[in-house]
């Protein structure tokens, strides 16, 4: 033949020319296009195609998108080569922008009328995002699924973590639990003082959420309480719970932006200990499973174990929320050895659960001081105070008591060196 090579290029030859073209990447770019111009299909076949990937790109199912846009393009007739060409539309830099407007356009939908995101989707927390989007899937891509899930935080970890390798550490969160502003309003009955009010005060007072815990008995939140402040708020809920059937009935109609999922007692005075996740996956993992179906940030109330973290890591629960009512307990009344060794557990528990792709939070006993030694471990990134604020309310008011714990944790967030060393 006339035009045949002589011989055969080697492996390593066509790999040099695939990463360096002989007449420069210009020359290849032109190429392509020209071949792209030429595809062998009618405009009408390559616009479905590209219709498809484009299509397919903005869901979250992230290294699929080429075997399942070219399925659908073949399924309706378009040109597959347009179909991959289609998904390059969805990239890192425009997945922010799907998964965002796509959280608008639902809550339009759902009667919400316009509502302003969650702060994660906007700030680029890639890591954050996709423990968001994820539950969404539940089961139907199994452990290839979880791989793909795993790869993704783990490749995004030493941007987005609060304690990355970029110098940067992320600010922390203050959600005020309001349930014994309530306590105070049962104690007497009427309508006096107002927990939705009280929240409002509080977010004012730079407060970034808010926690209410609607117990069996509805000892302090009401329903009514839930209703109001999911219709009132303009920050995020965060729904305490016990994982029921009558208040996972409750989470999915109110839809609240999150939901901390609690171990309860009726006989108790407050929440006493975690959740044994280990114990209770099989109760569990519906739950978490068909609350992040829904849109709803989960979280379980644990104690500072690895077995815990690893268990929850396992239900797939976005978050962990870890119970440090002990070290408090330990540091006011003396006990410094003990307070040393749960300090220990806390410190190491967050850096698994940051390793584990899982977001951190701690609440339950915290004061200012605890508040400010606490927020100086760079892994979590929210802390959860109730009683304590509404005690020290009572002599400064609530405004006051808001301000000062924002600044405490402030002032412990400063202290944590670059890059979260």
């Amino acid at each position: 033949m006339l035009f045949r090579r002589r011989e055969a290029e080697s492996r390593y030859q066509k790999l040099r020319v695939w990463l360096w073209p002989r007449r420069s990447w210009s020359r290849s770019t032109r190429y392509i296009i020209h071949r792209v111009r030429r595809l062998s299909a009618t405009p009408h076949a390559v616009a479905l195609g590209f219709a498809a990937g484009v299509f397919i790109s903005a869901t979250p199912y992230a290294g699929f998108h080429m075997v399942m846009a070219s399925t659908l393009a073949w399924i309706i007739g378009g040109s597959i080569v347009g179909a991959i060409l289609g998904t390059f539309v969805g990239n890192p830099l425009t997945y922010p922008l799907f998964w965002v407007s796509s959280y608008e356009v639902g809550h339009v939908i759902l009667g919400g009328g316009p509502h302003k995101a969650p702060a994660d989707l906007w700030s680029g927390d890639f890591h954050a995002t996709i423990n968001q989007i994820w539950p969404l899937l539940g089961d139907h891509v199994g452990e290839t699924g979880r791989t793909v899930r795993e790869c993704l935080v783990e490749s995004d970890r030493g941007q987005t973590n609060p304690a990355g390798g970029d110098g940067r550490t992320a600010p922390i969160r203050l959600g005020i639990n309001i349930d014994h502003v309530a306590t105070l309003r049962n104690a007497r009955g009427g309508a006096h003082p107002d927990p939705v009010s009280a929240a409002k005060l509080a977010v004012e007072a730079g407060a970034d959420n808010i926690t209410a815990h609607l117990r069996e008995d509805r000892r302090h939140i009401r329903d009514d309480d839930i209703a109001r402040l999911i219709a009132e708020l303009e920050c995020p809920l965060n729904l305490e719970m016990a994982a029921t059937s009558e208040m996972q009935e409750i989470a999915l109609k109110a839809k609240p932006h999150a939901a901390c999922l609690v171990p309860e007692k009726r006989e108790e005075r407050t929440t006493e200990g975690g959740l044994d996740v280990v114990a209770q996956h099989n109760v569990l993992a519906p739950v978490v499973a068909e609350l992040g179906a829904a849109g709803i940030r989960v979280s379980l109330f644990i104690a500072a174990e690895r077995l815990q973290i690893e268990a929850a890591s396992r239900l797939r629960s976005p978050a962990i929320e870890f119970h440090v009512g002990p070290w408090c307990d330990a540091l006011t009344d003396g006990r410094n050895d003990d307070a040393k060794a749960e300090w220990h557990s806390i410190r190491d528990g967050a850096r698994i659960a940051r390793d584990l792709g899982l977001e951190v939070h701690a609440g339950h006993g915290l004061n200012y001081a605890t508040a400010e030694t606490i927020a100086a471990l760079p892994e979590i990134v929210e802390l959860n105070i109730g009683h304590f604020i509404v005690g020290d309310a009572v002599f400064g008011g609530l405004s006051e008591s808001v301000r000062r714990m924002r600044q405490a944790m402030d002032k412990g967030r400063v202290a944590v060196p670059a890059g979260g060393a």
